[in-house]
């Protein structure tokens, strides 16, 4: 009997050596960071029985909309959510954020074929869209009016005839690691007093312009690469800044292999001050300040005499 104990303590050690470095238990990829607060969607979540806790989920963001209160965030979690499935786009974010869980995961589609429709917007207030993939729409996808929105890790593929993203009015926008592509008109287009703000993003095979800005709006790119656009990477007509890169804050954009032109620039010279785009990749060498007329320059393009782009010094 003593010598069967001494022989069984080694091995109920080993045991419990082989239980401590068991792997951890296996997270399911469809549930939220622990924690995580606010009204919850589900693909498997129901709108007549849910009631938005992330035991019982509702099934649309439609229905998420109506009952979450200005300052929610709704978490999407696994799931395409389409108009076949009960969302009624486009659907308003304006106060609201709506975080996925990544565009592998989380996707909006849009299933018919009407023109025109938009995924989301925004008219005022805060909002925050992460975390998801837009798949279908006709019309300017994310269609920002007003109010402060960040679009953040993000994958839009098609807008019909439509810009993918579209900012006008006063609006204030952030695109931070965002993917766009197959725009049906611009990748991005800005117009009236709007700002936008384009860092660590691609914006691809957009069938006019990469970004278009236009009338008074502000344009800020940073480490973004814009390429494949059936006209201009960066067109612009605004008078507004337009800021690629500065001596201090070189840009780090990769803008190539646009059909036409890689910037175009249509401002009027009375009122558009210096385009800066120093520190950038335009596909060939660029080298000090062009001004005038330029239409046999391969990478950029002045059409109105007295404008000015920046390049840096040689």
């Amino acid at each position: 009997m003593h010598h069967h104990l001494v022989r069984s303590i080694p091995l109920l050690g080993i045991v419990a050596l082989l239980a401590s470095c068991s792997p951890p238990p296996v997270l399911d990829a469809c549930l939220p960071e622990q924690g995580a607060t606010g009204v919850f969607v589900s693909g498997s979540g129901n709108d007549a029985s849910g009631d938005g806790s992330l035991t019982a989920p509702y099934r649309s963001l439609t229905q998420a909309l109506v009952e979450a209160p200005l300052g929610a965030t709704i978490r999407v979690l696994c799931g395409t959510f389409s108009d076949a499935s009960g969302e009624a786009f486009p659907l308003d974010l304006s106060g609201r954020s709506v975080v996925g869980l990544g565009a592998d995961l989380t996707s909006l589609a849009y299933e018919s074929t009407a023109p025109g429709v938009a995924a989301l917007v925004v008219f005022d207030g805060t909002a925050t869209v992460k975390g998801l993939e837009l798949t279908g729409f006709t019309g300017d996808a994310i269609d920002l009016r007003g109010g402060t929105t960040t679009i953040e890790d993000v994958q839009v593929i098609g807008a019909g005839d439509g810009s993918i993203v579209r900012a006008s009015g006063g609006a204030v926008v952030e695109l931070l690691r965002v993917d766009l592509s197959d725009a049906g008109d611009e990748g991005v287009y800005v117009r009236d007093t709007a700002s936008i703000r384009v860092v660590d993003s691609v914006i691809r095979d957009s069938g006019n312009d990469g970004i278009d800005v236009e009338h008074a709006a502000t344009l800020f790119v940073r480490g973004t690469r814009i390429t494949g656009s059936a006209s201009a990477g960066i067109e612009t007509s605004s008078s507004g800044t337009i800021d690629l890169g500065t001596v201090d804050d070189p840009g780090g954009n990769t803008i190539t292999g646009n059909a036409e032109w890689q910037i175009q620039d249509r401002r009027d010279p009375t009122v558009g001050p210096t385009l800066m785009a120093i520190g950038n990749d335009f596909g060939a060498p660029v080298s000090g300040i062009q001004t005038g007329p330029s239409s046999l320059v391969p990478v950029w393009e002045i059409v109105n005499a007295g404008n000015q782009i920046d390049f840096g010094a040689p």
